[in-house]
């Protein structure tokens, strides 16, 4: 085997093996989910729209998970399938966490045994708008509301020359327009 076919043959096998992985591996945490088929989504809640999200059991109807995501912050979640053989009813695991709006990464580090997918169905409730972040509720500045910076102190003006006394007129000093 020549040494460029042997160079492309790894090319390739990384490739294939990146292209698995890359739906998988794929970091972070986006508003909408990764765009990828991995059961992964994420809810921000803003002023303008407080979220409750609920996750149905769609065989009886009911509740059976449900969070409310304060504002400023948003709700990872992802799903994975035959996580729980000890439980036919609820099969699949749910990792979740809240974190600040806009953080890219974090472990998902509660977890809930869920129903399967085609027994699930996630809610999505908008609440009353005006909710306000916690730190403003308690009278806090949110980095957003920062104290204004102090204006800049006027420059000084150079106190005025003293007029020559005598018979000479002062100077006056005339643009240079060359």
């Amino acid at each position: 085997m020549s040494q460029c076919r042997m160079v492309y043959s790894i090319v390739g096998a990384l490739g294939i093996m990146v292209g698995a992985m890359g739906c998988e591996g794929m970091p972070g945490h986006f508003p909408g989910g990764s765009m990828a088929s991995i059961d992964k989504y994420v809810y921000q809640s803003t002023t303008g729209a407080p979220q409750t999200i609920t996750l149905v059991d769609t065989r009886t109807g009911q509740a059976v998970w449900s969070k409310d995501v304060p504002v400023g912050q948003q709700l990872v979640m992802r799903f994975y399938a035959d996580k729980n053989e000890a439980d036919p009813v609820n099969p699949d695991r749910l990792d979740w966490a809240m974190m600040p709006s806009g953080q890219r990464g974090g472990t998902l580090s509660n977890r809930v045994f869920v129903p399967a997918s085609h027994s699930r169905r996630l809610d999505v409730t908008l609440r009353a708008p005006g909710e306000m972040p916690p730190m403003a509720e308690a009278g806090q500045r949110t980095p957003v509301e920062s104290a204004p910076a102090p204006a800049p102190a006027p420059a000084a003006s150079p106190e005025p020359t003293p007029a020559p006394s005598g018979s000479d007129p002062a100077p006056i000093d005339l643009p240079d327009n060359r």
